[in-house]
C-alpha cells in the first residue's frame, strides 16, 4: 500500500491510501481508517 498526505489551507489533512488490486483489502476498513486518524491527531498536538 502507499499513501500521501497533504495540509490543507485550515491546517487539516487529506490522507490519499491506495491499495494494490492484488493486495488484501484492510477487514473492516472503517477500523483502519479511524486509527490513521487518531494517528494524525498525536502528531497534531506534539
Amino acid at each position: 500500500a502507499s499513501s500521501g498526505l497533504k495540509v490543507d489551507k485550515d491546517g487539516g489533512y487529506h490522507v490519499v491510501l491506495a491499495i494494490k488490486n492484488n493486495e488484501a483489502k484492510p477487514a473492516n476498513v472503517d477500523t483502519y481508517i479511524n486509527n490513521i486518524k487518531n494517528s494524525f491527531r498525536t502528531l497534531s498536538t506534539k
